[in-house]
């Protein structure tokens, strides 16, 4: 490939590949996650962050029973798309006085817009299977012992009669998702300088 600039022969690698979920892992909220697309999460390599331009998309798993934490992506949107079972989400806007649910069959997806609260739930007894896709990117940052120091989620509550609207203020309200950005923006900053994401 002589000749060619390294960002294309590099996306050229990457779109001559088959993406498939794997290493799920158990994040924050409670629920299982396998980031498989995503050129900003430091526990991927390769993926060059014009590739997707600016979105990524994760595999996830819910348990049957299991719930997540209340939580909220301050920097994104996200979308959940069920690709099997049966998702119960309860979100919260800052336009709501209260929480309403949503009922999802596979073949369907919801939209969190940033700062909504969310809780993804499955009340069956088999296992729900999702797709995420976020714009813009998600950002993970890990360090080299594994510990999160960047997330773009934010933990909020166990569950709804814990949380009062002070505490949707403090987390999703605008001065946060101002200081989430920020936080972002210094994340991109530290992994692109340490060579972890590409292009960032």
């Amino acid at each position: 490939m002589r000749g060619t600039p390294p960002e294309l022969f590099l996306k050229g690698r990457v779109m001559k590949r088959v993406f498939r979920p794997g290493n799920f892992f158990t994040v924050p909220d409670g629920t299982q996650v396998s980031a498989f697309l995503n050129a900003t999460d430091s526990t991927i390599a390769g993926i060059p962050s014009d590739v997707l331009e600016g979105m990524s998309i994760a595999a996830g798993r819910i348990a049957p029973g299991a719930r997540s934490k209340i939580h909220a992506h301050p920097a994104v949107t996200q979308v959940t798309y069920v690709v099997s079972g049966d998702l119960t989400v309860k979100m919260q806007e800052a336009s709501e006085a209260q929480p309403y649910l949503l009922e999802v069959a596979a073949g369907s997806a919801v939209v969190s817009e940033p700062g909504a609260l969310l809780q993804l739930c499955n009340e069956t007894e088999r296992s729900v299977e999702l797709l995420y896709i976020v714009a813009p990117s998600y950002v993970l940052e890990v360090d080299a012992d594994g510990r999160v120091v960047y997330d773009d989620s934010i933990l909020v509550a166990e569950d709804w009669s814990a949380l009062d609207r002070d505490d949707w203020e403090a987390y999703a309200g605008e001065d946060a998702r101002r200081d989430a950005r920020a936080r972002r923006v210094e994340a991109l900053g530290r992994l692109a300088a340490s060579g972890r994401v590409l292009d960032a």
